[in-house]
């Protein structure tokens, strides 16, 4: 590939990621329902209790909660990914005894912040907000 394609690839893809983060900036409120709902699931608490370096699949996510959805951890991978893709937990891949491959989840440094402490100091109450509606009638369009 001759440099006049190469730049024109690399500026394509500099151009793809400002595309991402204005489509980022411009769907913001999918950032705190999502963090809402991993509060709600206490993801960030069970990752948390497992320990400082703790890493687990979403089917062990899952399994601290009663549920009869067959599909649980399936949808909860869904959310997963999305914390992970704004670093909000960090993902490794583990290949198991059977040669499947997983995924296996972690708290980041900022994430840290969201799993209640002894001293009931915790972010996690903040996402919340998104979901009050006295918080959110400014906002709105008439």
């Amino acid at each position: 590939m001759d440099s006049k394609n190469h730049n024109h690839d690399i500026k394509l893809s500099e151009e793809e990621d400002y595309f991402f983060y204005a489509m980022t900036m411009a769907t913001s409120i999918t950032i705190p329902w999502t963090i809402k709902a991993a509060v709600d699931l206490e993801v960030f608490d069970i990752i948390s209790k497992a320990g400082p370096d703790a890493y687990l699949s979403a089917s062990e996510i899952v399994s601290h909660h009663k549920t009869e959805n067959p599909n649980a951890a399936h949808v909860l991978e869904r959310i997963l990914g999305f914390l992970v893709s704004h670093s909000l937990l960090t993902c490794k891949a583990v290949t198991l005894e059977s040669g499947h491959v997983q995924r296996r989840y972690g708290l980041t440094r900022a994430s840290k912040h969201f799993p209640i402490r002894e001293d009931g100091v915790s972010l996690s109450w903040f996402p919340m907000l998104a979901a009050v509606k006295e918080y959110l009638a400014p906002w709105s369009v008439s």
